[in-house]
């Protein structure tokens, strides 16, 4: 999303919960319907587009 960098750690009906190194990041789920999303792959560091 380019503001947050996290991993998902909770979906839930409204918010969906990232842990970062050091926080919870709550993101409201209609943030993430709009927006483009990155997904990164642990093992290569490739990224794609959801």
């Amino acid at each position: 999303m380019g503001e947050f960098e996290g991993t998902v750690v909770d979906i839930d009906l409204r918010y969906t919960t990232i842990q970062d190194e050091d926080r919870k990041i709550l993101i409201p789920n209609s943030t993430l319907f709009k927006k483009e999303i990155a997904l990164m792959n642990r093992e290569s560091n490739n990224s794609q587009a959801a």
